[in-house]
């Protein structure tokens, strides 16, 4: 947050379809945990700039902040690039922003069904240029940015219930990943392919 409570990125980021926001956040928590590095680049003073594809050539600025966390800076497109950069810049070497505020974006954004739905699409879907994640581990991160006690409501299970079938190393039964993805409008869909 800047001295005078502004929010760069959150303000920007809230001018875009729901869609392109879905997706530029799904890329965000996905480079924090280490993908998408070929669509990263330094662009000096310690800001890292992430090309997003989606939208008319997206870019988001942030500065790494411990493990698995960034500092969003700003946001913006390829026509204001270099201003951009200069601004990112400037927040950085004032540490004026912090990653909390992001996490409180998001989280209020995925009470949204249609951004839910567009979040997870893009986490798996790996068609944004970030690697995509396996189902399971896509709808532990959307679930945990929505929260378990809200997603468990959803989903008319005990908080419980929820959280230890999220701790489990394997992937649960049809049904049970039907229940899950049912609040972010999607199901399970099981093809038999033939393998050579």
């Amino acid at each position: 947050m800047l001295p005078n409570g502004k929010l760069p990125y959150l303000e920007w980021a809230l001018t875009l379809p729901t869609a392109s926001r879905a997706r530029i956040n799904s890329v965000i928590d996905r480079v924090a945990l280490g993908g998408g590095r070929k669509n990263i680049k330094p662009v000096g003073e310690g800001v890292f700039e992430i090309k997003v594809n989606a939208g008319p050539g997206l870019r988001i600025y942030f500065a790494p902040s411990g493990k698995n966390d960034l500092l969003i800076l700003l946001g913006g497109d390829k026509s204001s690039q270099k201003s951009d950069i200069r601004r990112a810049q400037k927040y950085w070497r004032g540490l004026m922003y912090r990653n909390k505020d992001f996490d409180e974006y998001v989280s209020q954004e995925m009470r949204d069904p249609l951004y839910r739905r567009e979040y997870l699409i893009s986490m798996i879907s790996g068609d944004d240029g970030v690697e995509p994640l396996p189902l399971f581990d896509a709808l532990k991160i959307a679930i945990g940015r929505m929260g378990v006690t809200e997603f468990a409501e959803l989903v008319r299970m005990e908080r419980s219930s929820v959280s230890r079938i999220l701790s489990q190393s394997t992937i649960p039964k049809v049904e049970t990943l039907d229940r899950f993805l049912k609040p972010f409008g999607l199901r399970v869909k099981l093809d038999v392919i033939e393998v050579a």
